[in-house]
This record gives C-alpha cells, sequence and structure tokens, in this order.
C-alpha cells in the first residue's frame, strides 16, 4: 500500500534558514511533494508567510490541548492524512498530542531523531 496523503508535524512553521528542525522539515516536505505526495504542515508558532499547505494549530500556548486534539483529528480526517510526520518529537507535550491523536485515528506515526536518543 503506497500512503499518498502525509501531515508533518512541528513546534514552528517549516521554512528554509529558520533553524535545524524547521529547514529539514520544509526540504523533506519539497522532496515528498517532487515525488506526487500530498504534504501538509501542522505547526504552532508562524515564521513566514502561510501557503495553502501550512495549517497553524488554533490553541498556540498548551500544545495537548483538547482544542488542538480535536483539531488534529479534524484535519487529518478532512484531508486524509495517512502518516504523521513528528518534526518536533523533543517537545513532550507535542508528543503526548499525536499519540492521543494516534490511538483515535487510524494514522501511522514517524518519529525522526534529530537530536541525541537519551535527551
Amino acid at each position: 500500500m503506497k500512503y499518498k496523503n502525509i501531515g508533518i508535524i512541528d513546534i514552528k512553521q517549516h521554512a528554509p534558514g529558520i533553524g535545524g528542525v524547521e529547514t529539514v522539515g520544509y526540504l523533506l516536505k519539497e522532496e515528498l511533494i517532487k515525488k506526487g505526495y500530498s504534504v501538509w504542515t501542522i505547526f504552532f508558532t508562524q515564521k513566514t508567510k502561510k501557503s495553502n499547505t501550512d495549517i497553524q494549530f488554533p490553541d498556540k500556548d498548551t500544545f495537548d490541548s483538547i482544542v488542538n486534539q480535536n483539531f488534529l483529528i479534524k484535519t487529518i480526517t478532512n484531508l486524509n492524512i495517512e502518516i504523521l510526520i513528528i518534526q518536533g518529537g523533543y517537545k513532550e507535550e507535542l508528543l503526548k498530542l499525536c499519540v492521543e491523536t494516534k490511538n483515535k485515528t487510524p494514522i501511522k506515526l514517524i518519529l525522526p531523531i534529530h537530536f541525541h536518543p537519551l535527551m
């Protein structure tokens, strides 16, 4: 089975030159799109002008709030997102939000390690 709809979730909006993880997220999204995938970036903090595939969470203060969980579930359902890549995996509240969402949706989670694994 080939997955076609991917979400990349992070604390900050992805853009080149903002930071290491944000730049990697931007490049990952661009390459996946070139390969025919539909990719959305889902984030809390906006850093540049939003594109039509950038989605910002409504509650920017509490990552794992019920408002954000319901928003993420609705976004995944409406866009038929099949895979969620967690770029901001160093943030415990973001991981909690993604795991709780995983338990309520059929998505697959991918957690790339961008830092020391014992951090």
